[in-house]
């Protein structure tokens, strides 16, 4: 049973270019057959050559990322001015070193999640491919369907999400049990938008052109976390506050407010490094449960954390 996670502070005057990384732009031509590519696709449509995970493509888009610096450079100008640079820079170092993404489900699915090594997390579209899961009712199967097939198109089927965190707290809308996915699990194929999908994409017809400048690939990451939350810092801001401003969970989904990751492909139980639960008892979390998972989490060698 692991403490609470500390995010390290004052990083500013040595991580003062926290800004100058630069994203993988996606190739004009196959590296396999060199042909030009004629859309952003994960495949080669004339060799199949794989080209990257879809939604990293998008995020790593030169329109994408151009306007993503803007509204960072717009941010570090207007910390500059107010005081709060050395805030803005340690949160932004801290997200770049320290956040991870973190998938939160029930005890139930985690217990047998993490007791078979050949069990794989997959998307709502494969799960139901698999008959893995029963359909959502119609509406919010509507929704999902829509919200997803705007953001990545017909390859929105491959994507799982979850949720940036410095602190291995997830959201609890989902479930009780915040699975922290290891970085090397995820690094080459994950994305962050800047809020939830449904949010992101509220009222903006389906061929629309979503909002610029708030999806970045991981390694970006806190870029997106620097050009969102710089407005809600001062110069008092310290360190201590920084998780609760990246990830502050509701008890309703639409009010939870977070940092979205997007991850291409499944992951099985290898792909957890940490595992987090609260400290207290609750209908969906009870001692049994908590003792349940106690006893897997030190059998498998995976660390379990309260809160």
């Amino acid at each position: 049973m692991g403490e609470a996670r500390k995010v390290a502070g004052d990083a500013s005057a040595e991580n003062s270019d926290w800004w100058s990384v630069e994203a993988a732009v996606p190739p004009n031509s196959c590296p396999q057959c060199q042909l030009p590519i004629l859309s952003i696709n994960a495949v080669c449509q004339t060799c199949g050559q794989h080209l990257g995970a879809i939604n990293v493509l998008l995020a790593s888009n030169p329109r994408e990322q151009d306007e993503l610096r803007r509204r960072v450079t717009e941010a570090v100008s207007a910390a500059r001015s107010d005081g709060s640079f050395g805030a803005l820079s340690d949160l932004a170092v801290a997200v770049r070193d320290q956040s991870s993404a973190v998938v939160n489900v029930t005890p139930d699915f985690a217990l047998t999640f993490l007791s078979h090594q050949k069990s794989l997390y997959a998307s709502y579209a494969r799960q139901l491919v698999s008959s893995r899961r029963a359909k959502a009712a119609i509406d919010d199967d509507r929704a999902r369907v829509a919200v997803e097939s705007m953001l990545f198109g017909s390859s929105a089927g491959e994507v799982v999400y979850g949720a940036l965190s410095l602190d291995g707290r997830g959201l609890r809308t989902y479930g009780p049990v915040s699975l922290v996915l290891d970085d090397a699990s995820i690094r080459t194929r994950a994305s962050v938008l800047e809020t939830n999908s449904y949010a992101f994409t509220e009222g903006i017809g389906p061929t629309s052109e979503l909002p610029l400048g708030r999806r970045a690939p991981w390694g970006m990451r806190h870029l997106v976390a620097a050009s969102k939350l710089a407005s809600r810092l001062t110069s008092d801001t310290k360190s201590n506050a920084f998780p609760a401003l990246l990830l502050s969970p509701a008890d309703h989904r639409r009010e939870d407010e977070f940092i979205e990751v997007h991850i291409a492909g499944s992951f099985d139980s290898r792909a957890v490094k940490e595992v987090w639960i609260p400290a207290a008892d609750s209908v969906t979390l009870t001692s049994l449960y908590r003792q349940l998972l106690r006893e897997l989490t030190a059998k498998i060698g995976i660390r379990l954390g309260e809160y």
